[in-house]
């Protein structure tokens, strides 16, 4: 049956009757018609497995966004998404395309860079309210994420 409106369209193309651009999406049309009749097109749905472990990423990133300020421990994270901390970091990663602690430190100097914006705490006091406790440790991660020190980020602006 295709293949008959293949012929049709290719035979009115050739021989153009006045109507020909009308009968030839007629047959388009047709084509399309026997391939949905046939279950050619598959549904775009998610699997309940891919809904799970979408929902298991959803909870997981908004505890991270939650908590960023205070401690946040890989074991936490993981007992989220009922997983062993080890198979939380591959599963992690493989999802998000990172690995959860340097989700978690962009995300806190994001945080960082909206405080050094609004507000004029010093920077010591930006790094302890984003969850850093290691003052040196925030100036290294700062500047691997934004290339400049976050008082350089500050007078930039």
């Amino acid at each position: 049956m295709i293949l008959f409106h293949m012929q049709e369209i290719i035979r009115l193309y050739h021989t153009l009757p006045s109507c020909a651009s009308l009968s030839i999406k007629i047959h388009i049309l047709q084509i399309l018609e026997l391939f949905f009749q046939a279950d050619c097109f598959l549904e775009n749905t998610i699997s309940s497995k891919e809904k799970d472990s979408q929902n298991k990423l959803k909870k997981v990133i908004e505890y991270i966004h939650e908590n960023y300020a205070g401690p946040i421990s890989l074991p936490d994270l993981a007992k989220i998404c009922f997983m062993s901390p080890n198979y939380f970091c591959h599963y992690f990663k493989q999802e998000i395309g990172k690995p959860p602690i340097a989700f978690i430190n962009e995300y806190r100097i994001q945080k960082a860079c909206q405080i050094l914006t609004d507000s004029e705490l010093p920077v010591s006091q930006v790094a302890l309210s984003v969850g850093f406790d290691n003052f040196s440790y925030f100036i290294r991660k700062f500047r691997e994420y934004k290339n400049v020190t976050p008082t350089e980020y500050r007078s930039h602006l």
